[in-house]
C-alpha cells in the first residue's frame, strides 16, 4: 500500500555505493506540523470562556483537579505513511474504544513499524455548577504539496449515552465513501475550516459531566491525489472548546 520514491544516480556513484543507490528507497514522509505553537497540537478552551468552567484533562480520571488546563499540547509529526481506516474501523467501535484508554498521545504502526495514524485523547469536563453546552471547532492553515487532499480527520466524541465517530475530508472530484464503515464522511467546511458544528451537552451529574474526546489523523491511501508529489507536506490544525449555553 506504501507509495515508494527509488533515488539513483548511476553516473555519479559506482560500484558498492550505486547498487545500494539502486536498491534503496525513501518512504512518503509527511512532516505534520500540528498547532498554532510549531511542532506541536493545542488544543485550548476559548479565552473568551475560560470563566465558563470547561476544562480539557488527560488524566484518565476526569475529576481529577490537578490536570484539569485551558490548552494541551500535544506532540507533531514526522515521517507519516499512508494508511485507510479498514485497519481500525472494525467490529463497531470497540477498537475506538479501546485506543481511547489512553490518553493523550498514542501513534499507531503499521506491520512494517512505521507511524500511519495519530491518535491523541483527552476529556472535556463541566467544571460549573450548572449544566453547559460546549462547540468544538477546528481549523487548519499553512498546507503545502496538496497535503490536505489526502489527510483525513476524525473525531470520536464519548459521553455516558453517546458515541459519534465523524470522518471529514477535502471535498474532491471523486468522492471515497466509508459505507463499510456505516459513516458517512463529512466535507470541510471551507479552505480554513474543518468542522465548526460540533455541539455536546454536559450536566453536572458525575459520569456525565464530562465527555472523552479523540482525534484522529492518516493519510489516505486510497485517495487518487496520495502521491508522492506530497512528501514533506506540512498542514497546521488548532482545535479550540468555547460554552455554548
Amino acid at each position: 500500500m506504501h507509495k515508494i520514491v527509488f533515488i539513483f544516480k548511476s553516473k555519479v556513484f559506482k560500484g558498492l555505493i550505486a547498487l545500494a543507490l539502486l536498491t534503496a528507497s525513501v518512504i512518503i514522509a509527511i512532516a505534520l506540523l500540528l498547532g498554532r505553537e510549531a511542532g506541536s497540537f493545542v488544543i485550548r478552551v476559548s479565552e473568551d470562556n475560560i470563566d465558563k468552567s470547561i476544562r480539557v484533562s488527560t488524566d484518565s480520571d476526569p475529576n481529577n483537579e490537578a490536570y484539569y488546563t485551558t490548552k494541551l499540547n500535544a506532540p507533531g509529526i514526522t515521517g507519516f505513511v499512508d494508511y485507510t481506516p479498514g485497519l481500525f474501523l472494525f467490529e463497531g467501535y470497540s477498537e475506538l474504544n479501546k485506543m481511547q484508554e489512553v490518553m493523550g498521545y498514542q501513534p499507531v504502526e503499521d506491520q512494517e513499524g512505521h507511524t500511519a495514524l495519530y491518535v491523541y485523547t483527552f476529556n472535556v469536563i463541566n467544571t460549573s455548577a450548572t449544566n453547559v453546552g460546549v462547540n468544538a471547532k477546528m481549523t487548519f492553515s499553512k498546507v503545502t504539496n496538496g497535503l490536505d487532499k489526502v489527510i483525513r480527520v476524525m473525531t470520536y466524541a464519548k459521553t455516558i449515552d453517546t458515541e459519534d465517530p465523524i470522518i471529514y475530508y477535502k471535498p474532491d472530484e471523486v468522492q471515497q465513501t466509508y459505507d463499510d464503515y456505516f459513516l458517512t464522511p463529512k466535507a470541510f467546511v471551507d479552505d480554513n475550516t474543518i468542522f465548526n458544528d460540533q455541539t455536546y451537552r454536559l450536566s453536572t451529574n458525575e459520569g456525565s459531566n464530562f465527555m472523552k474526546y479523540s482525534i484522529f489523523f492518516w493519510i489516505e491511501g486510497q485517495d487518487k491525489d496520495e502521491t508522492t508529489a506530497i512528501m514533506g507536506g506540512t498542514i497546521n490544525f488548532s482545535l479550540e472548546f468555547n460554552v455554548t449555553s
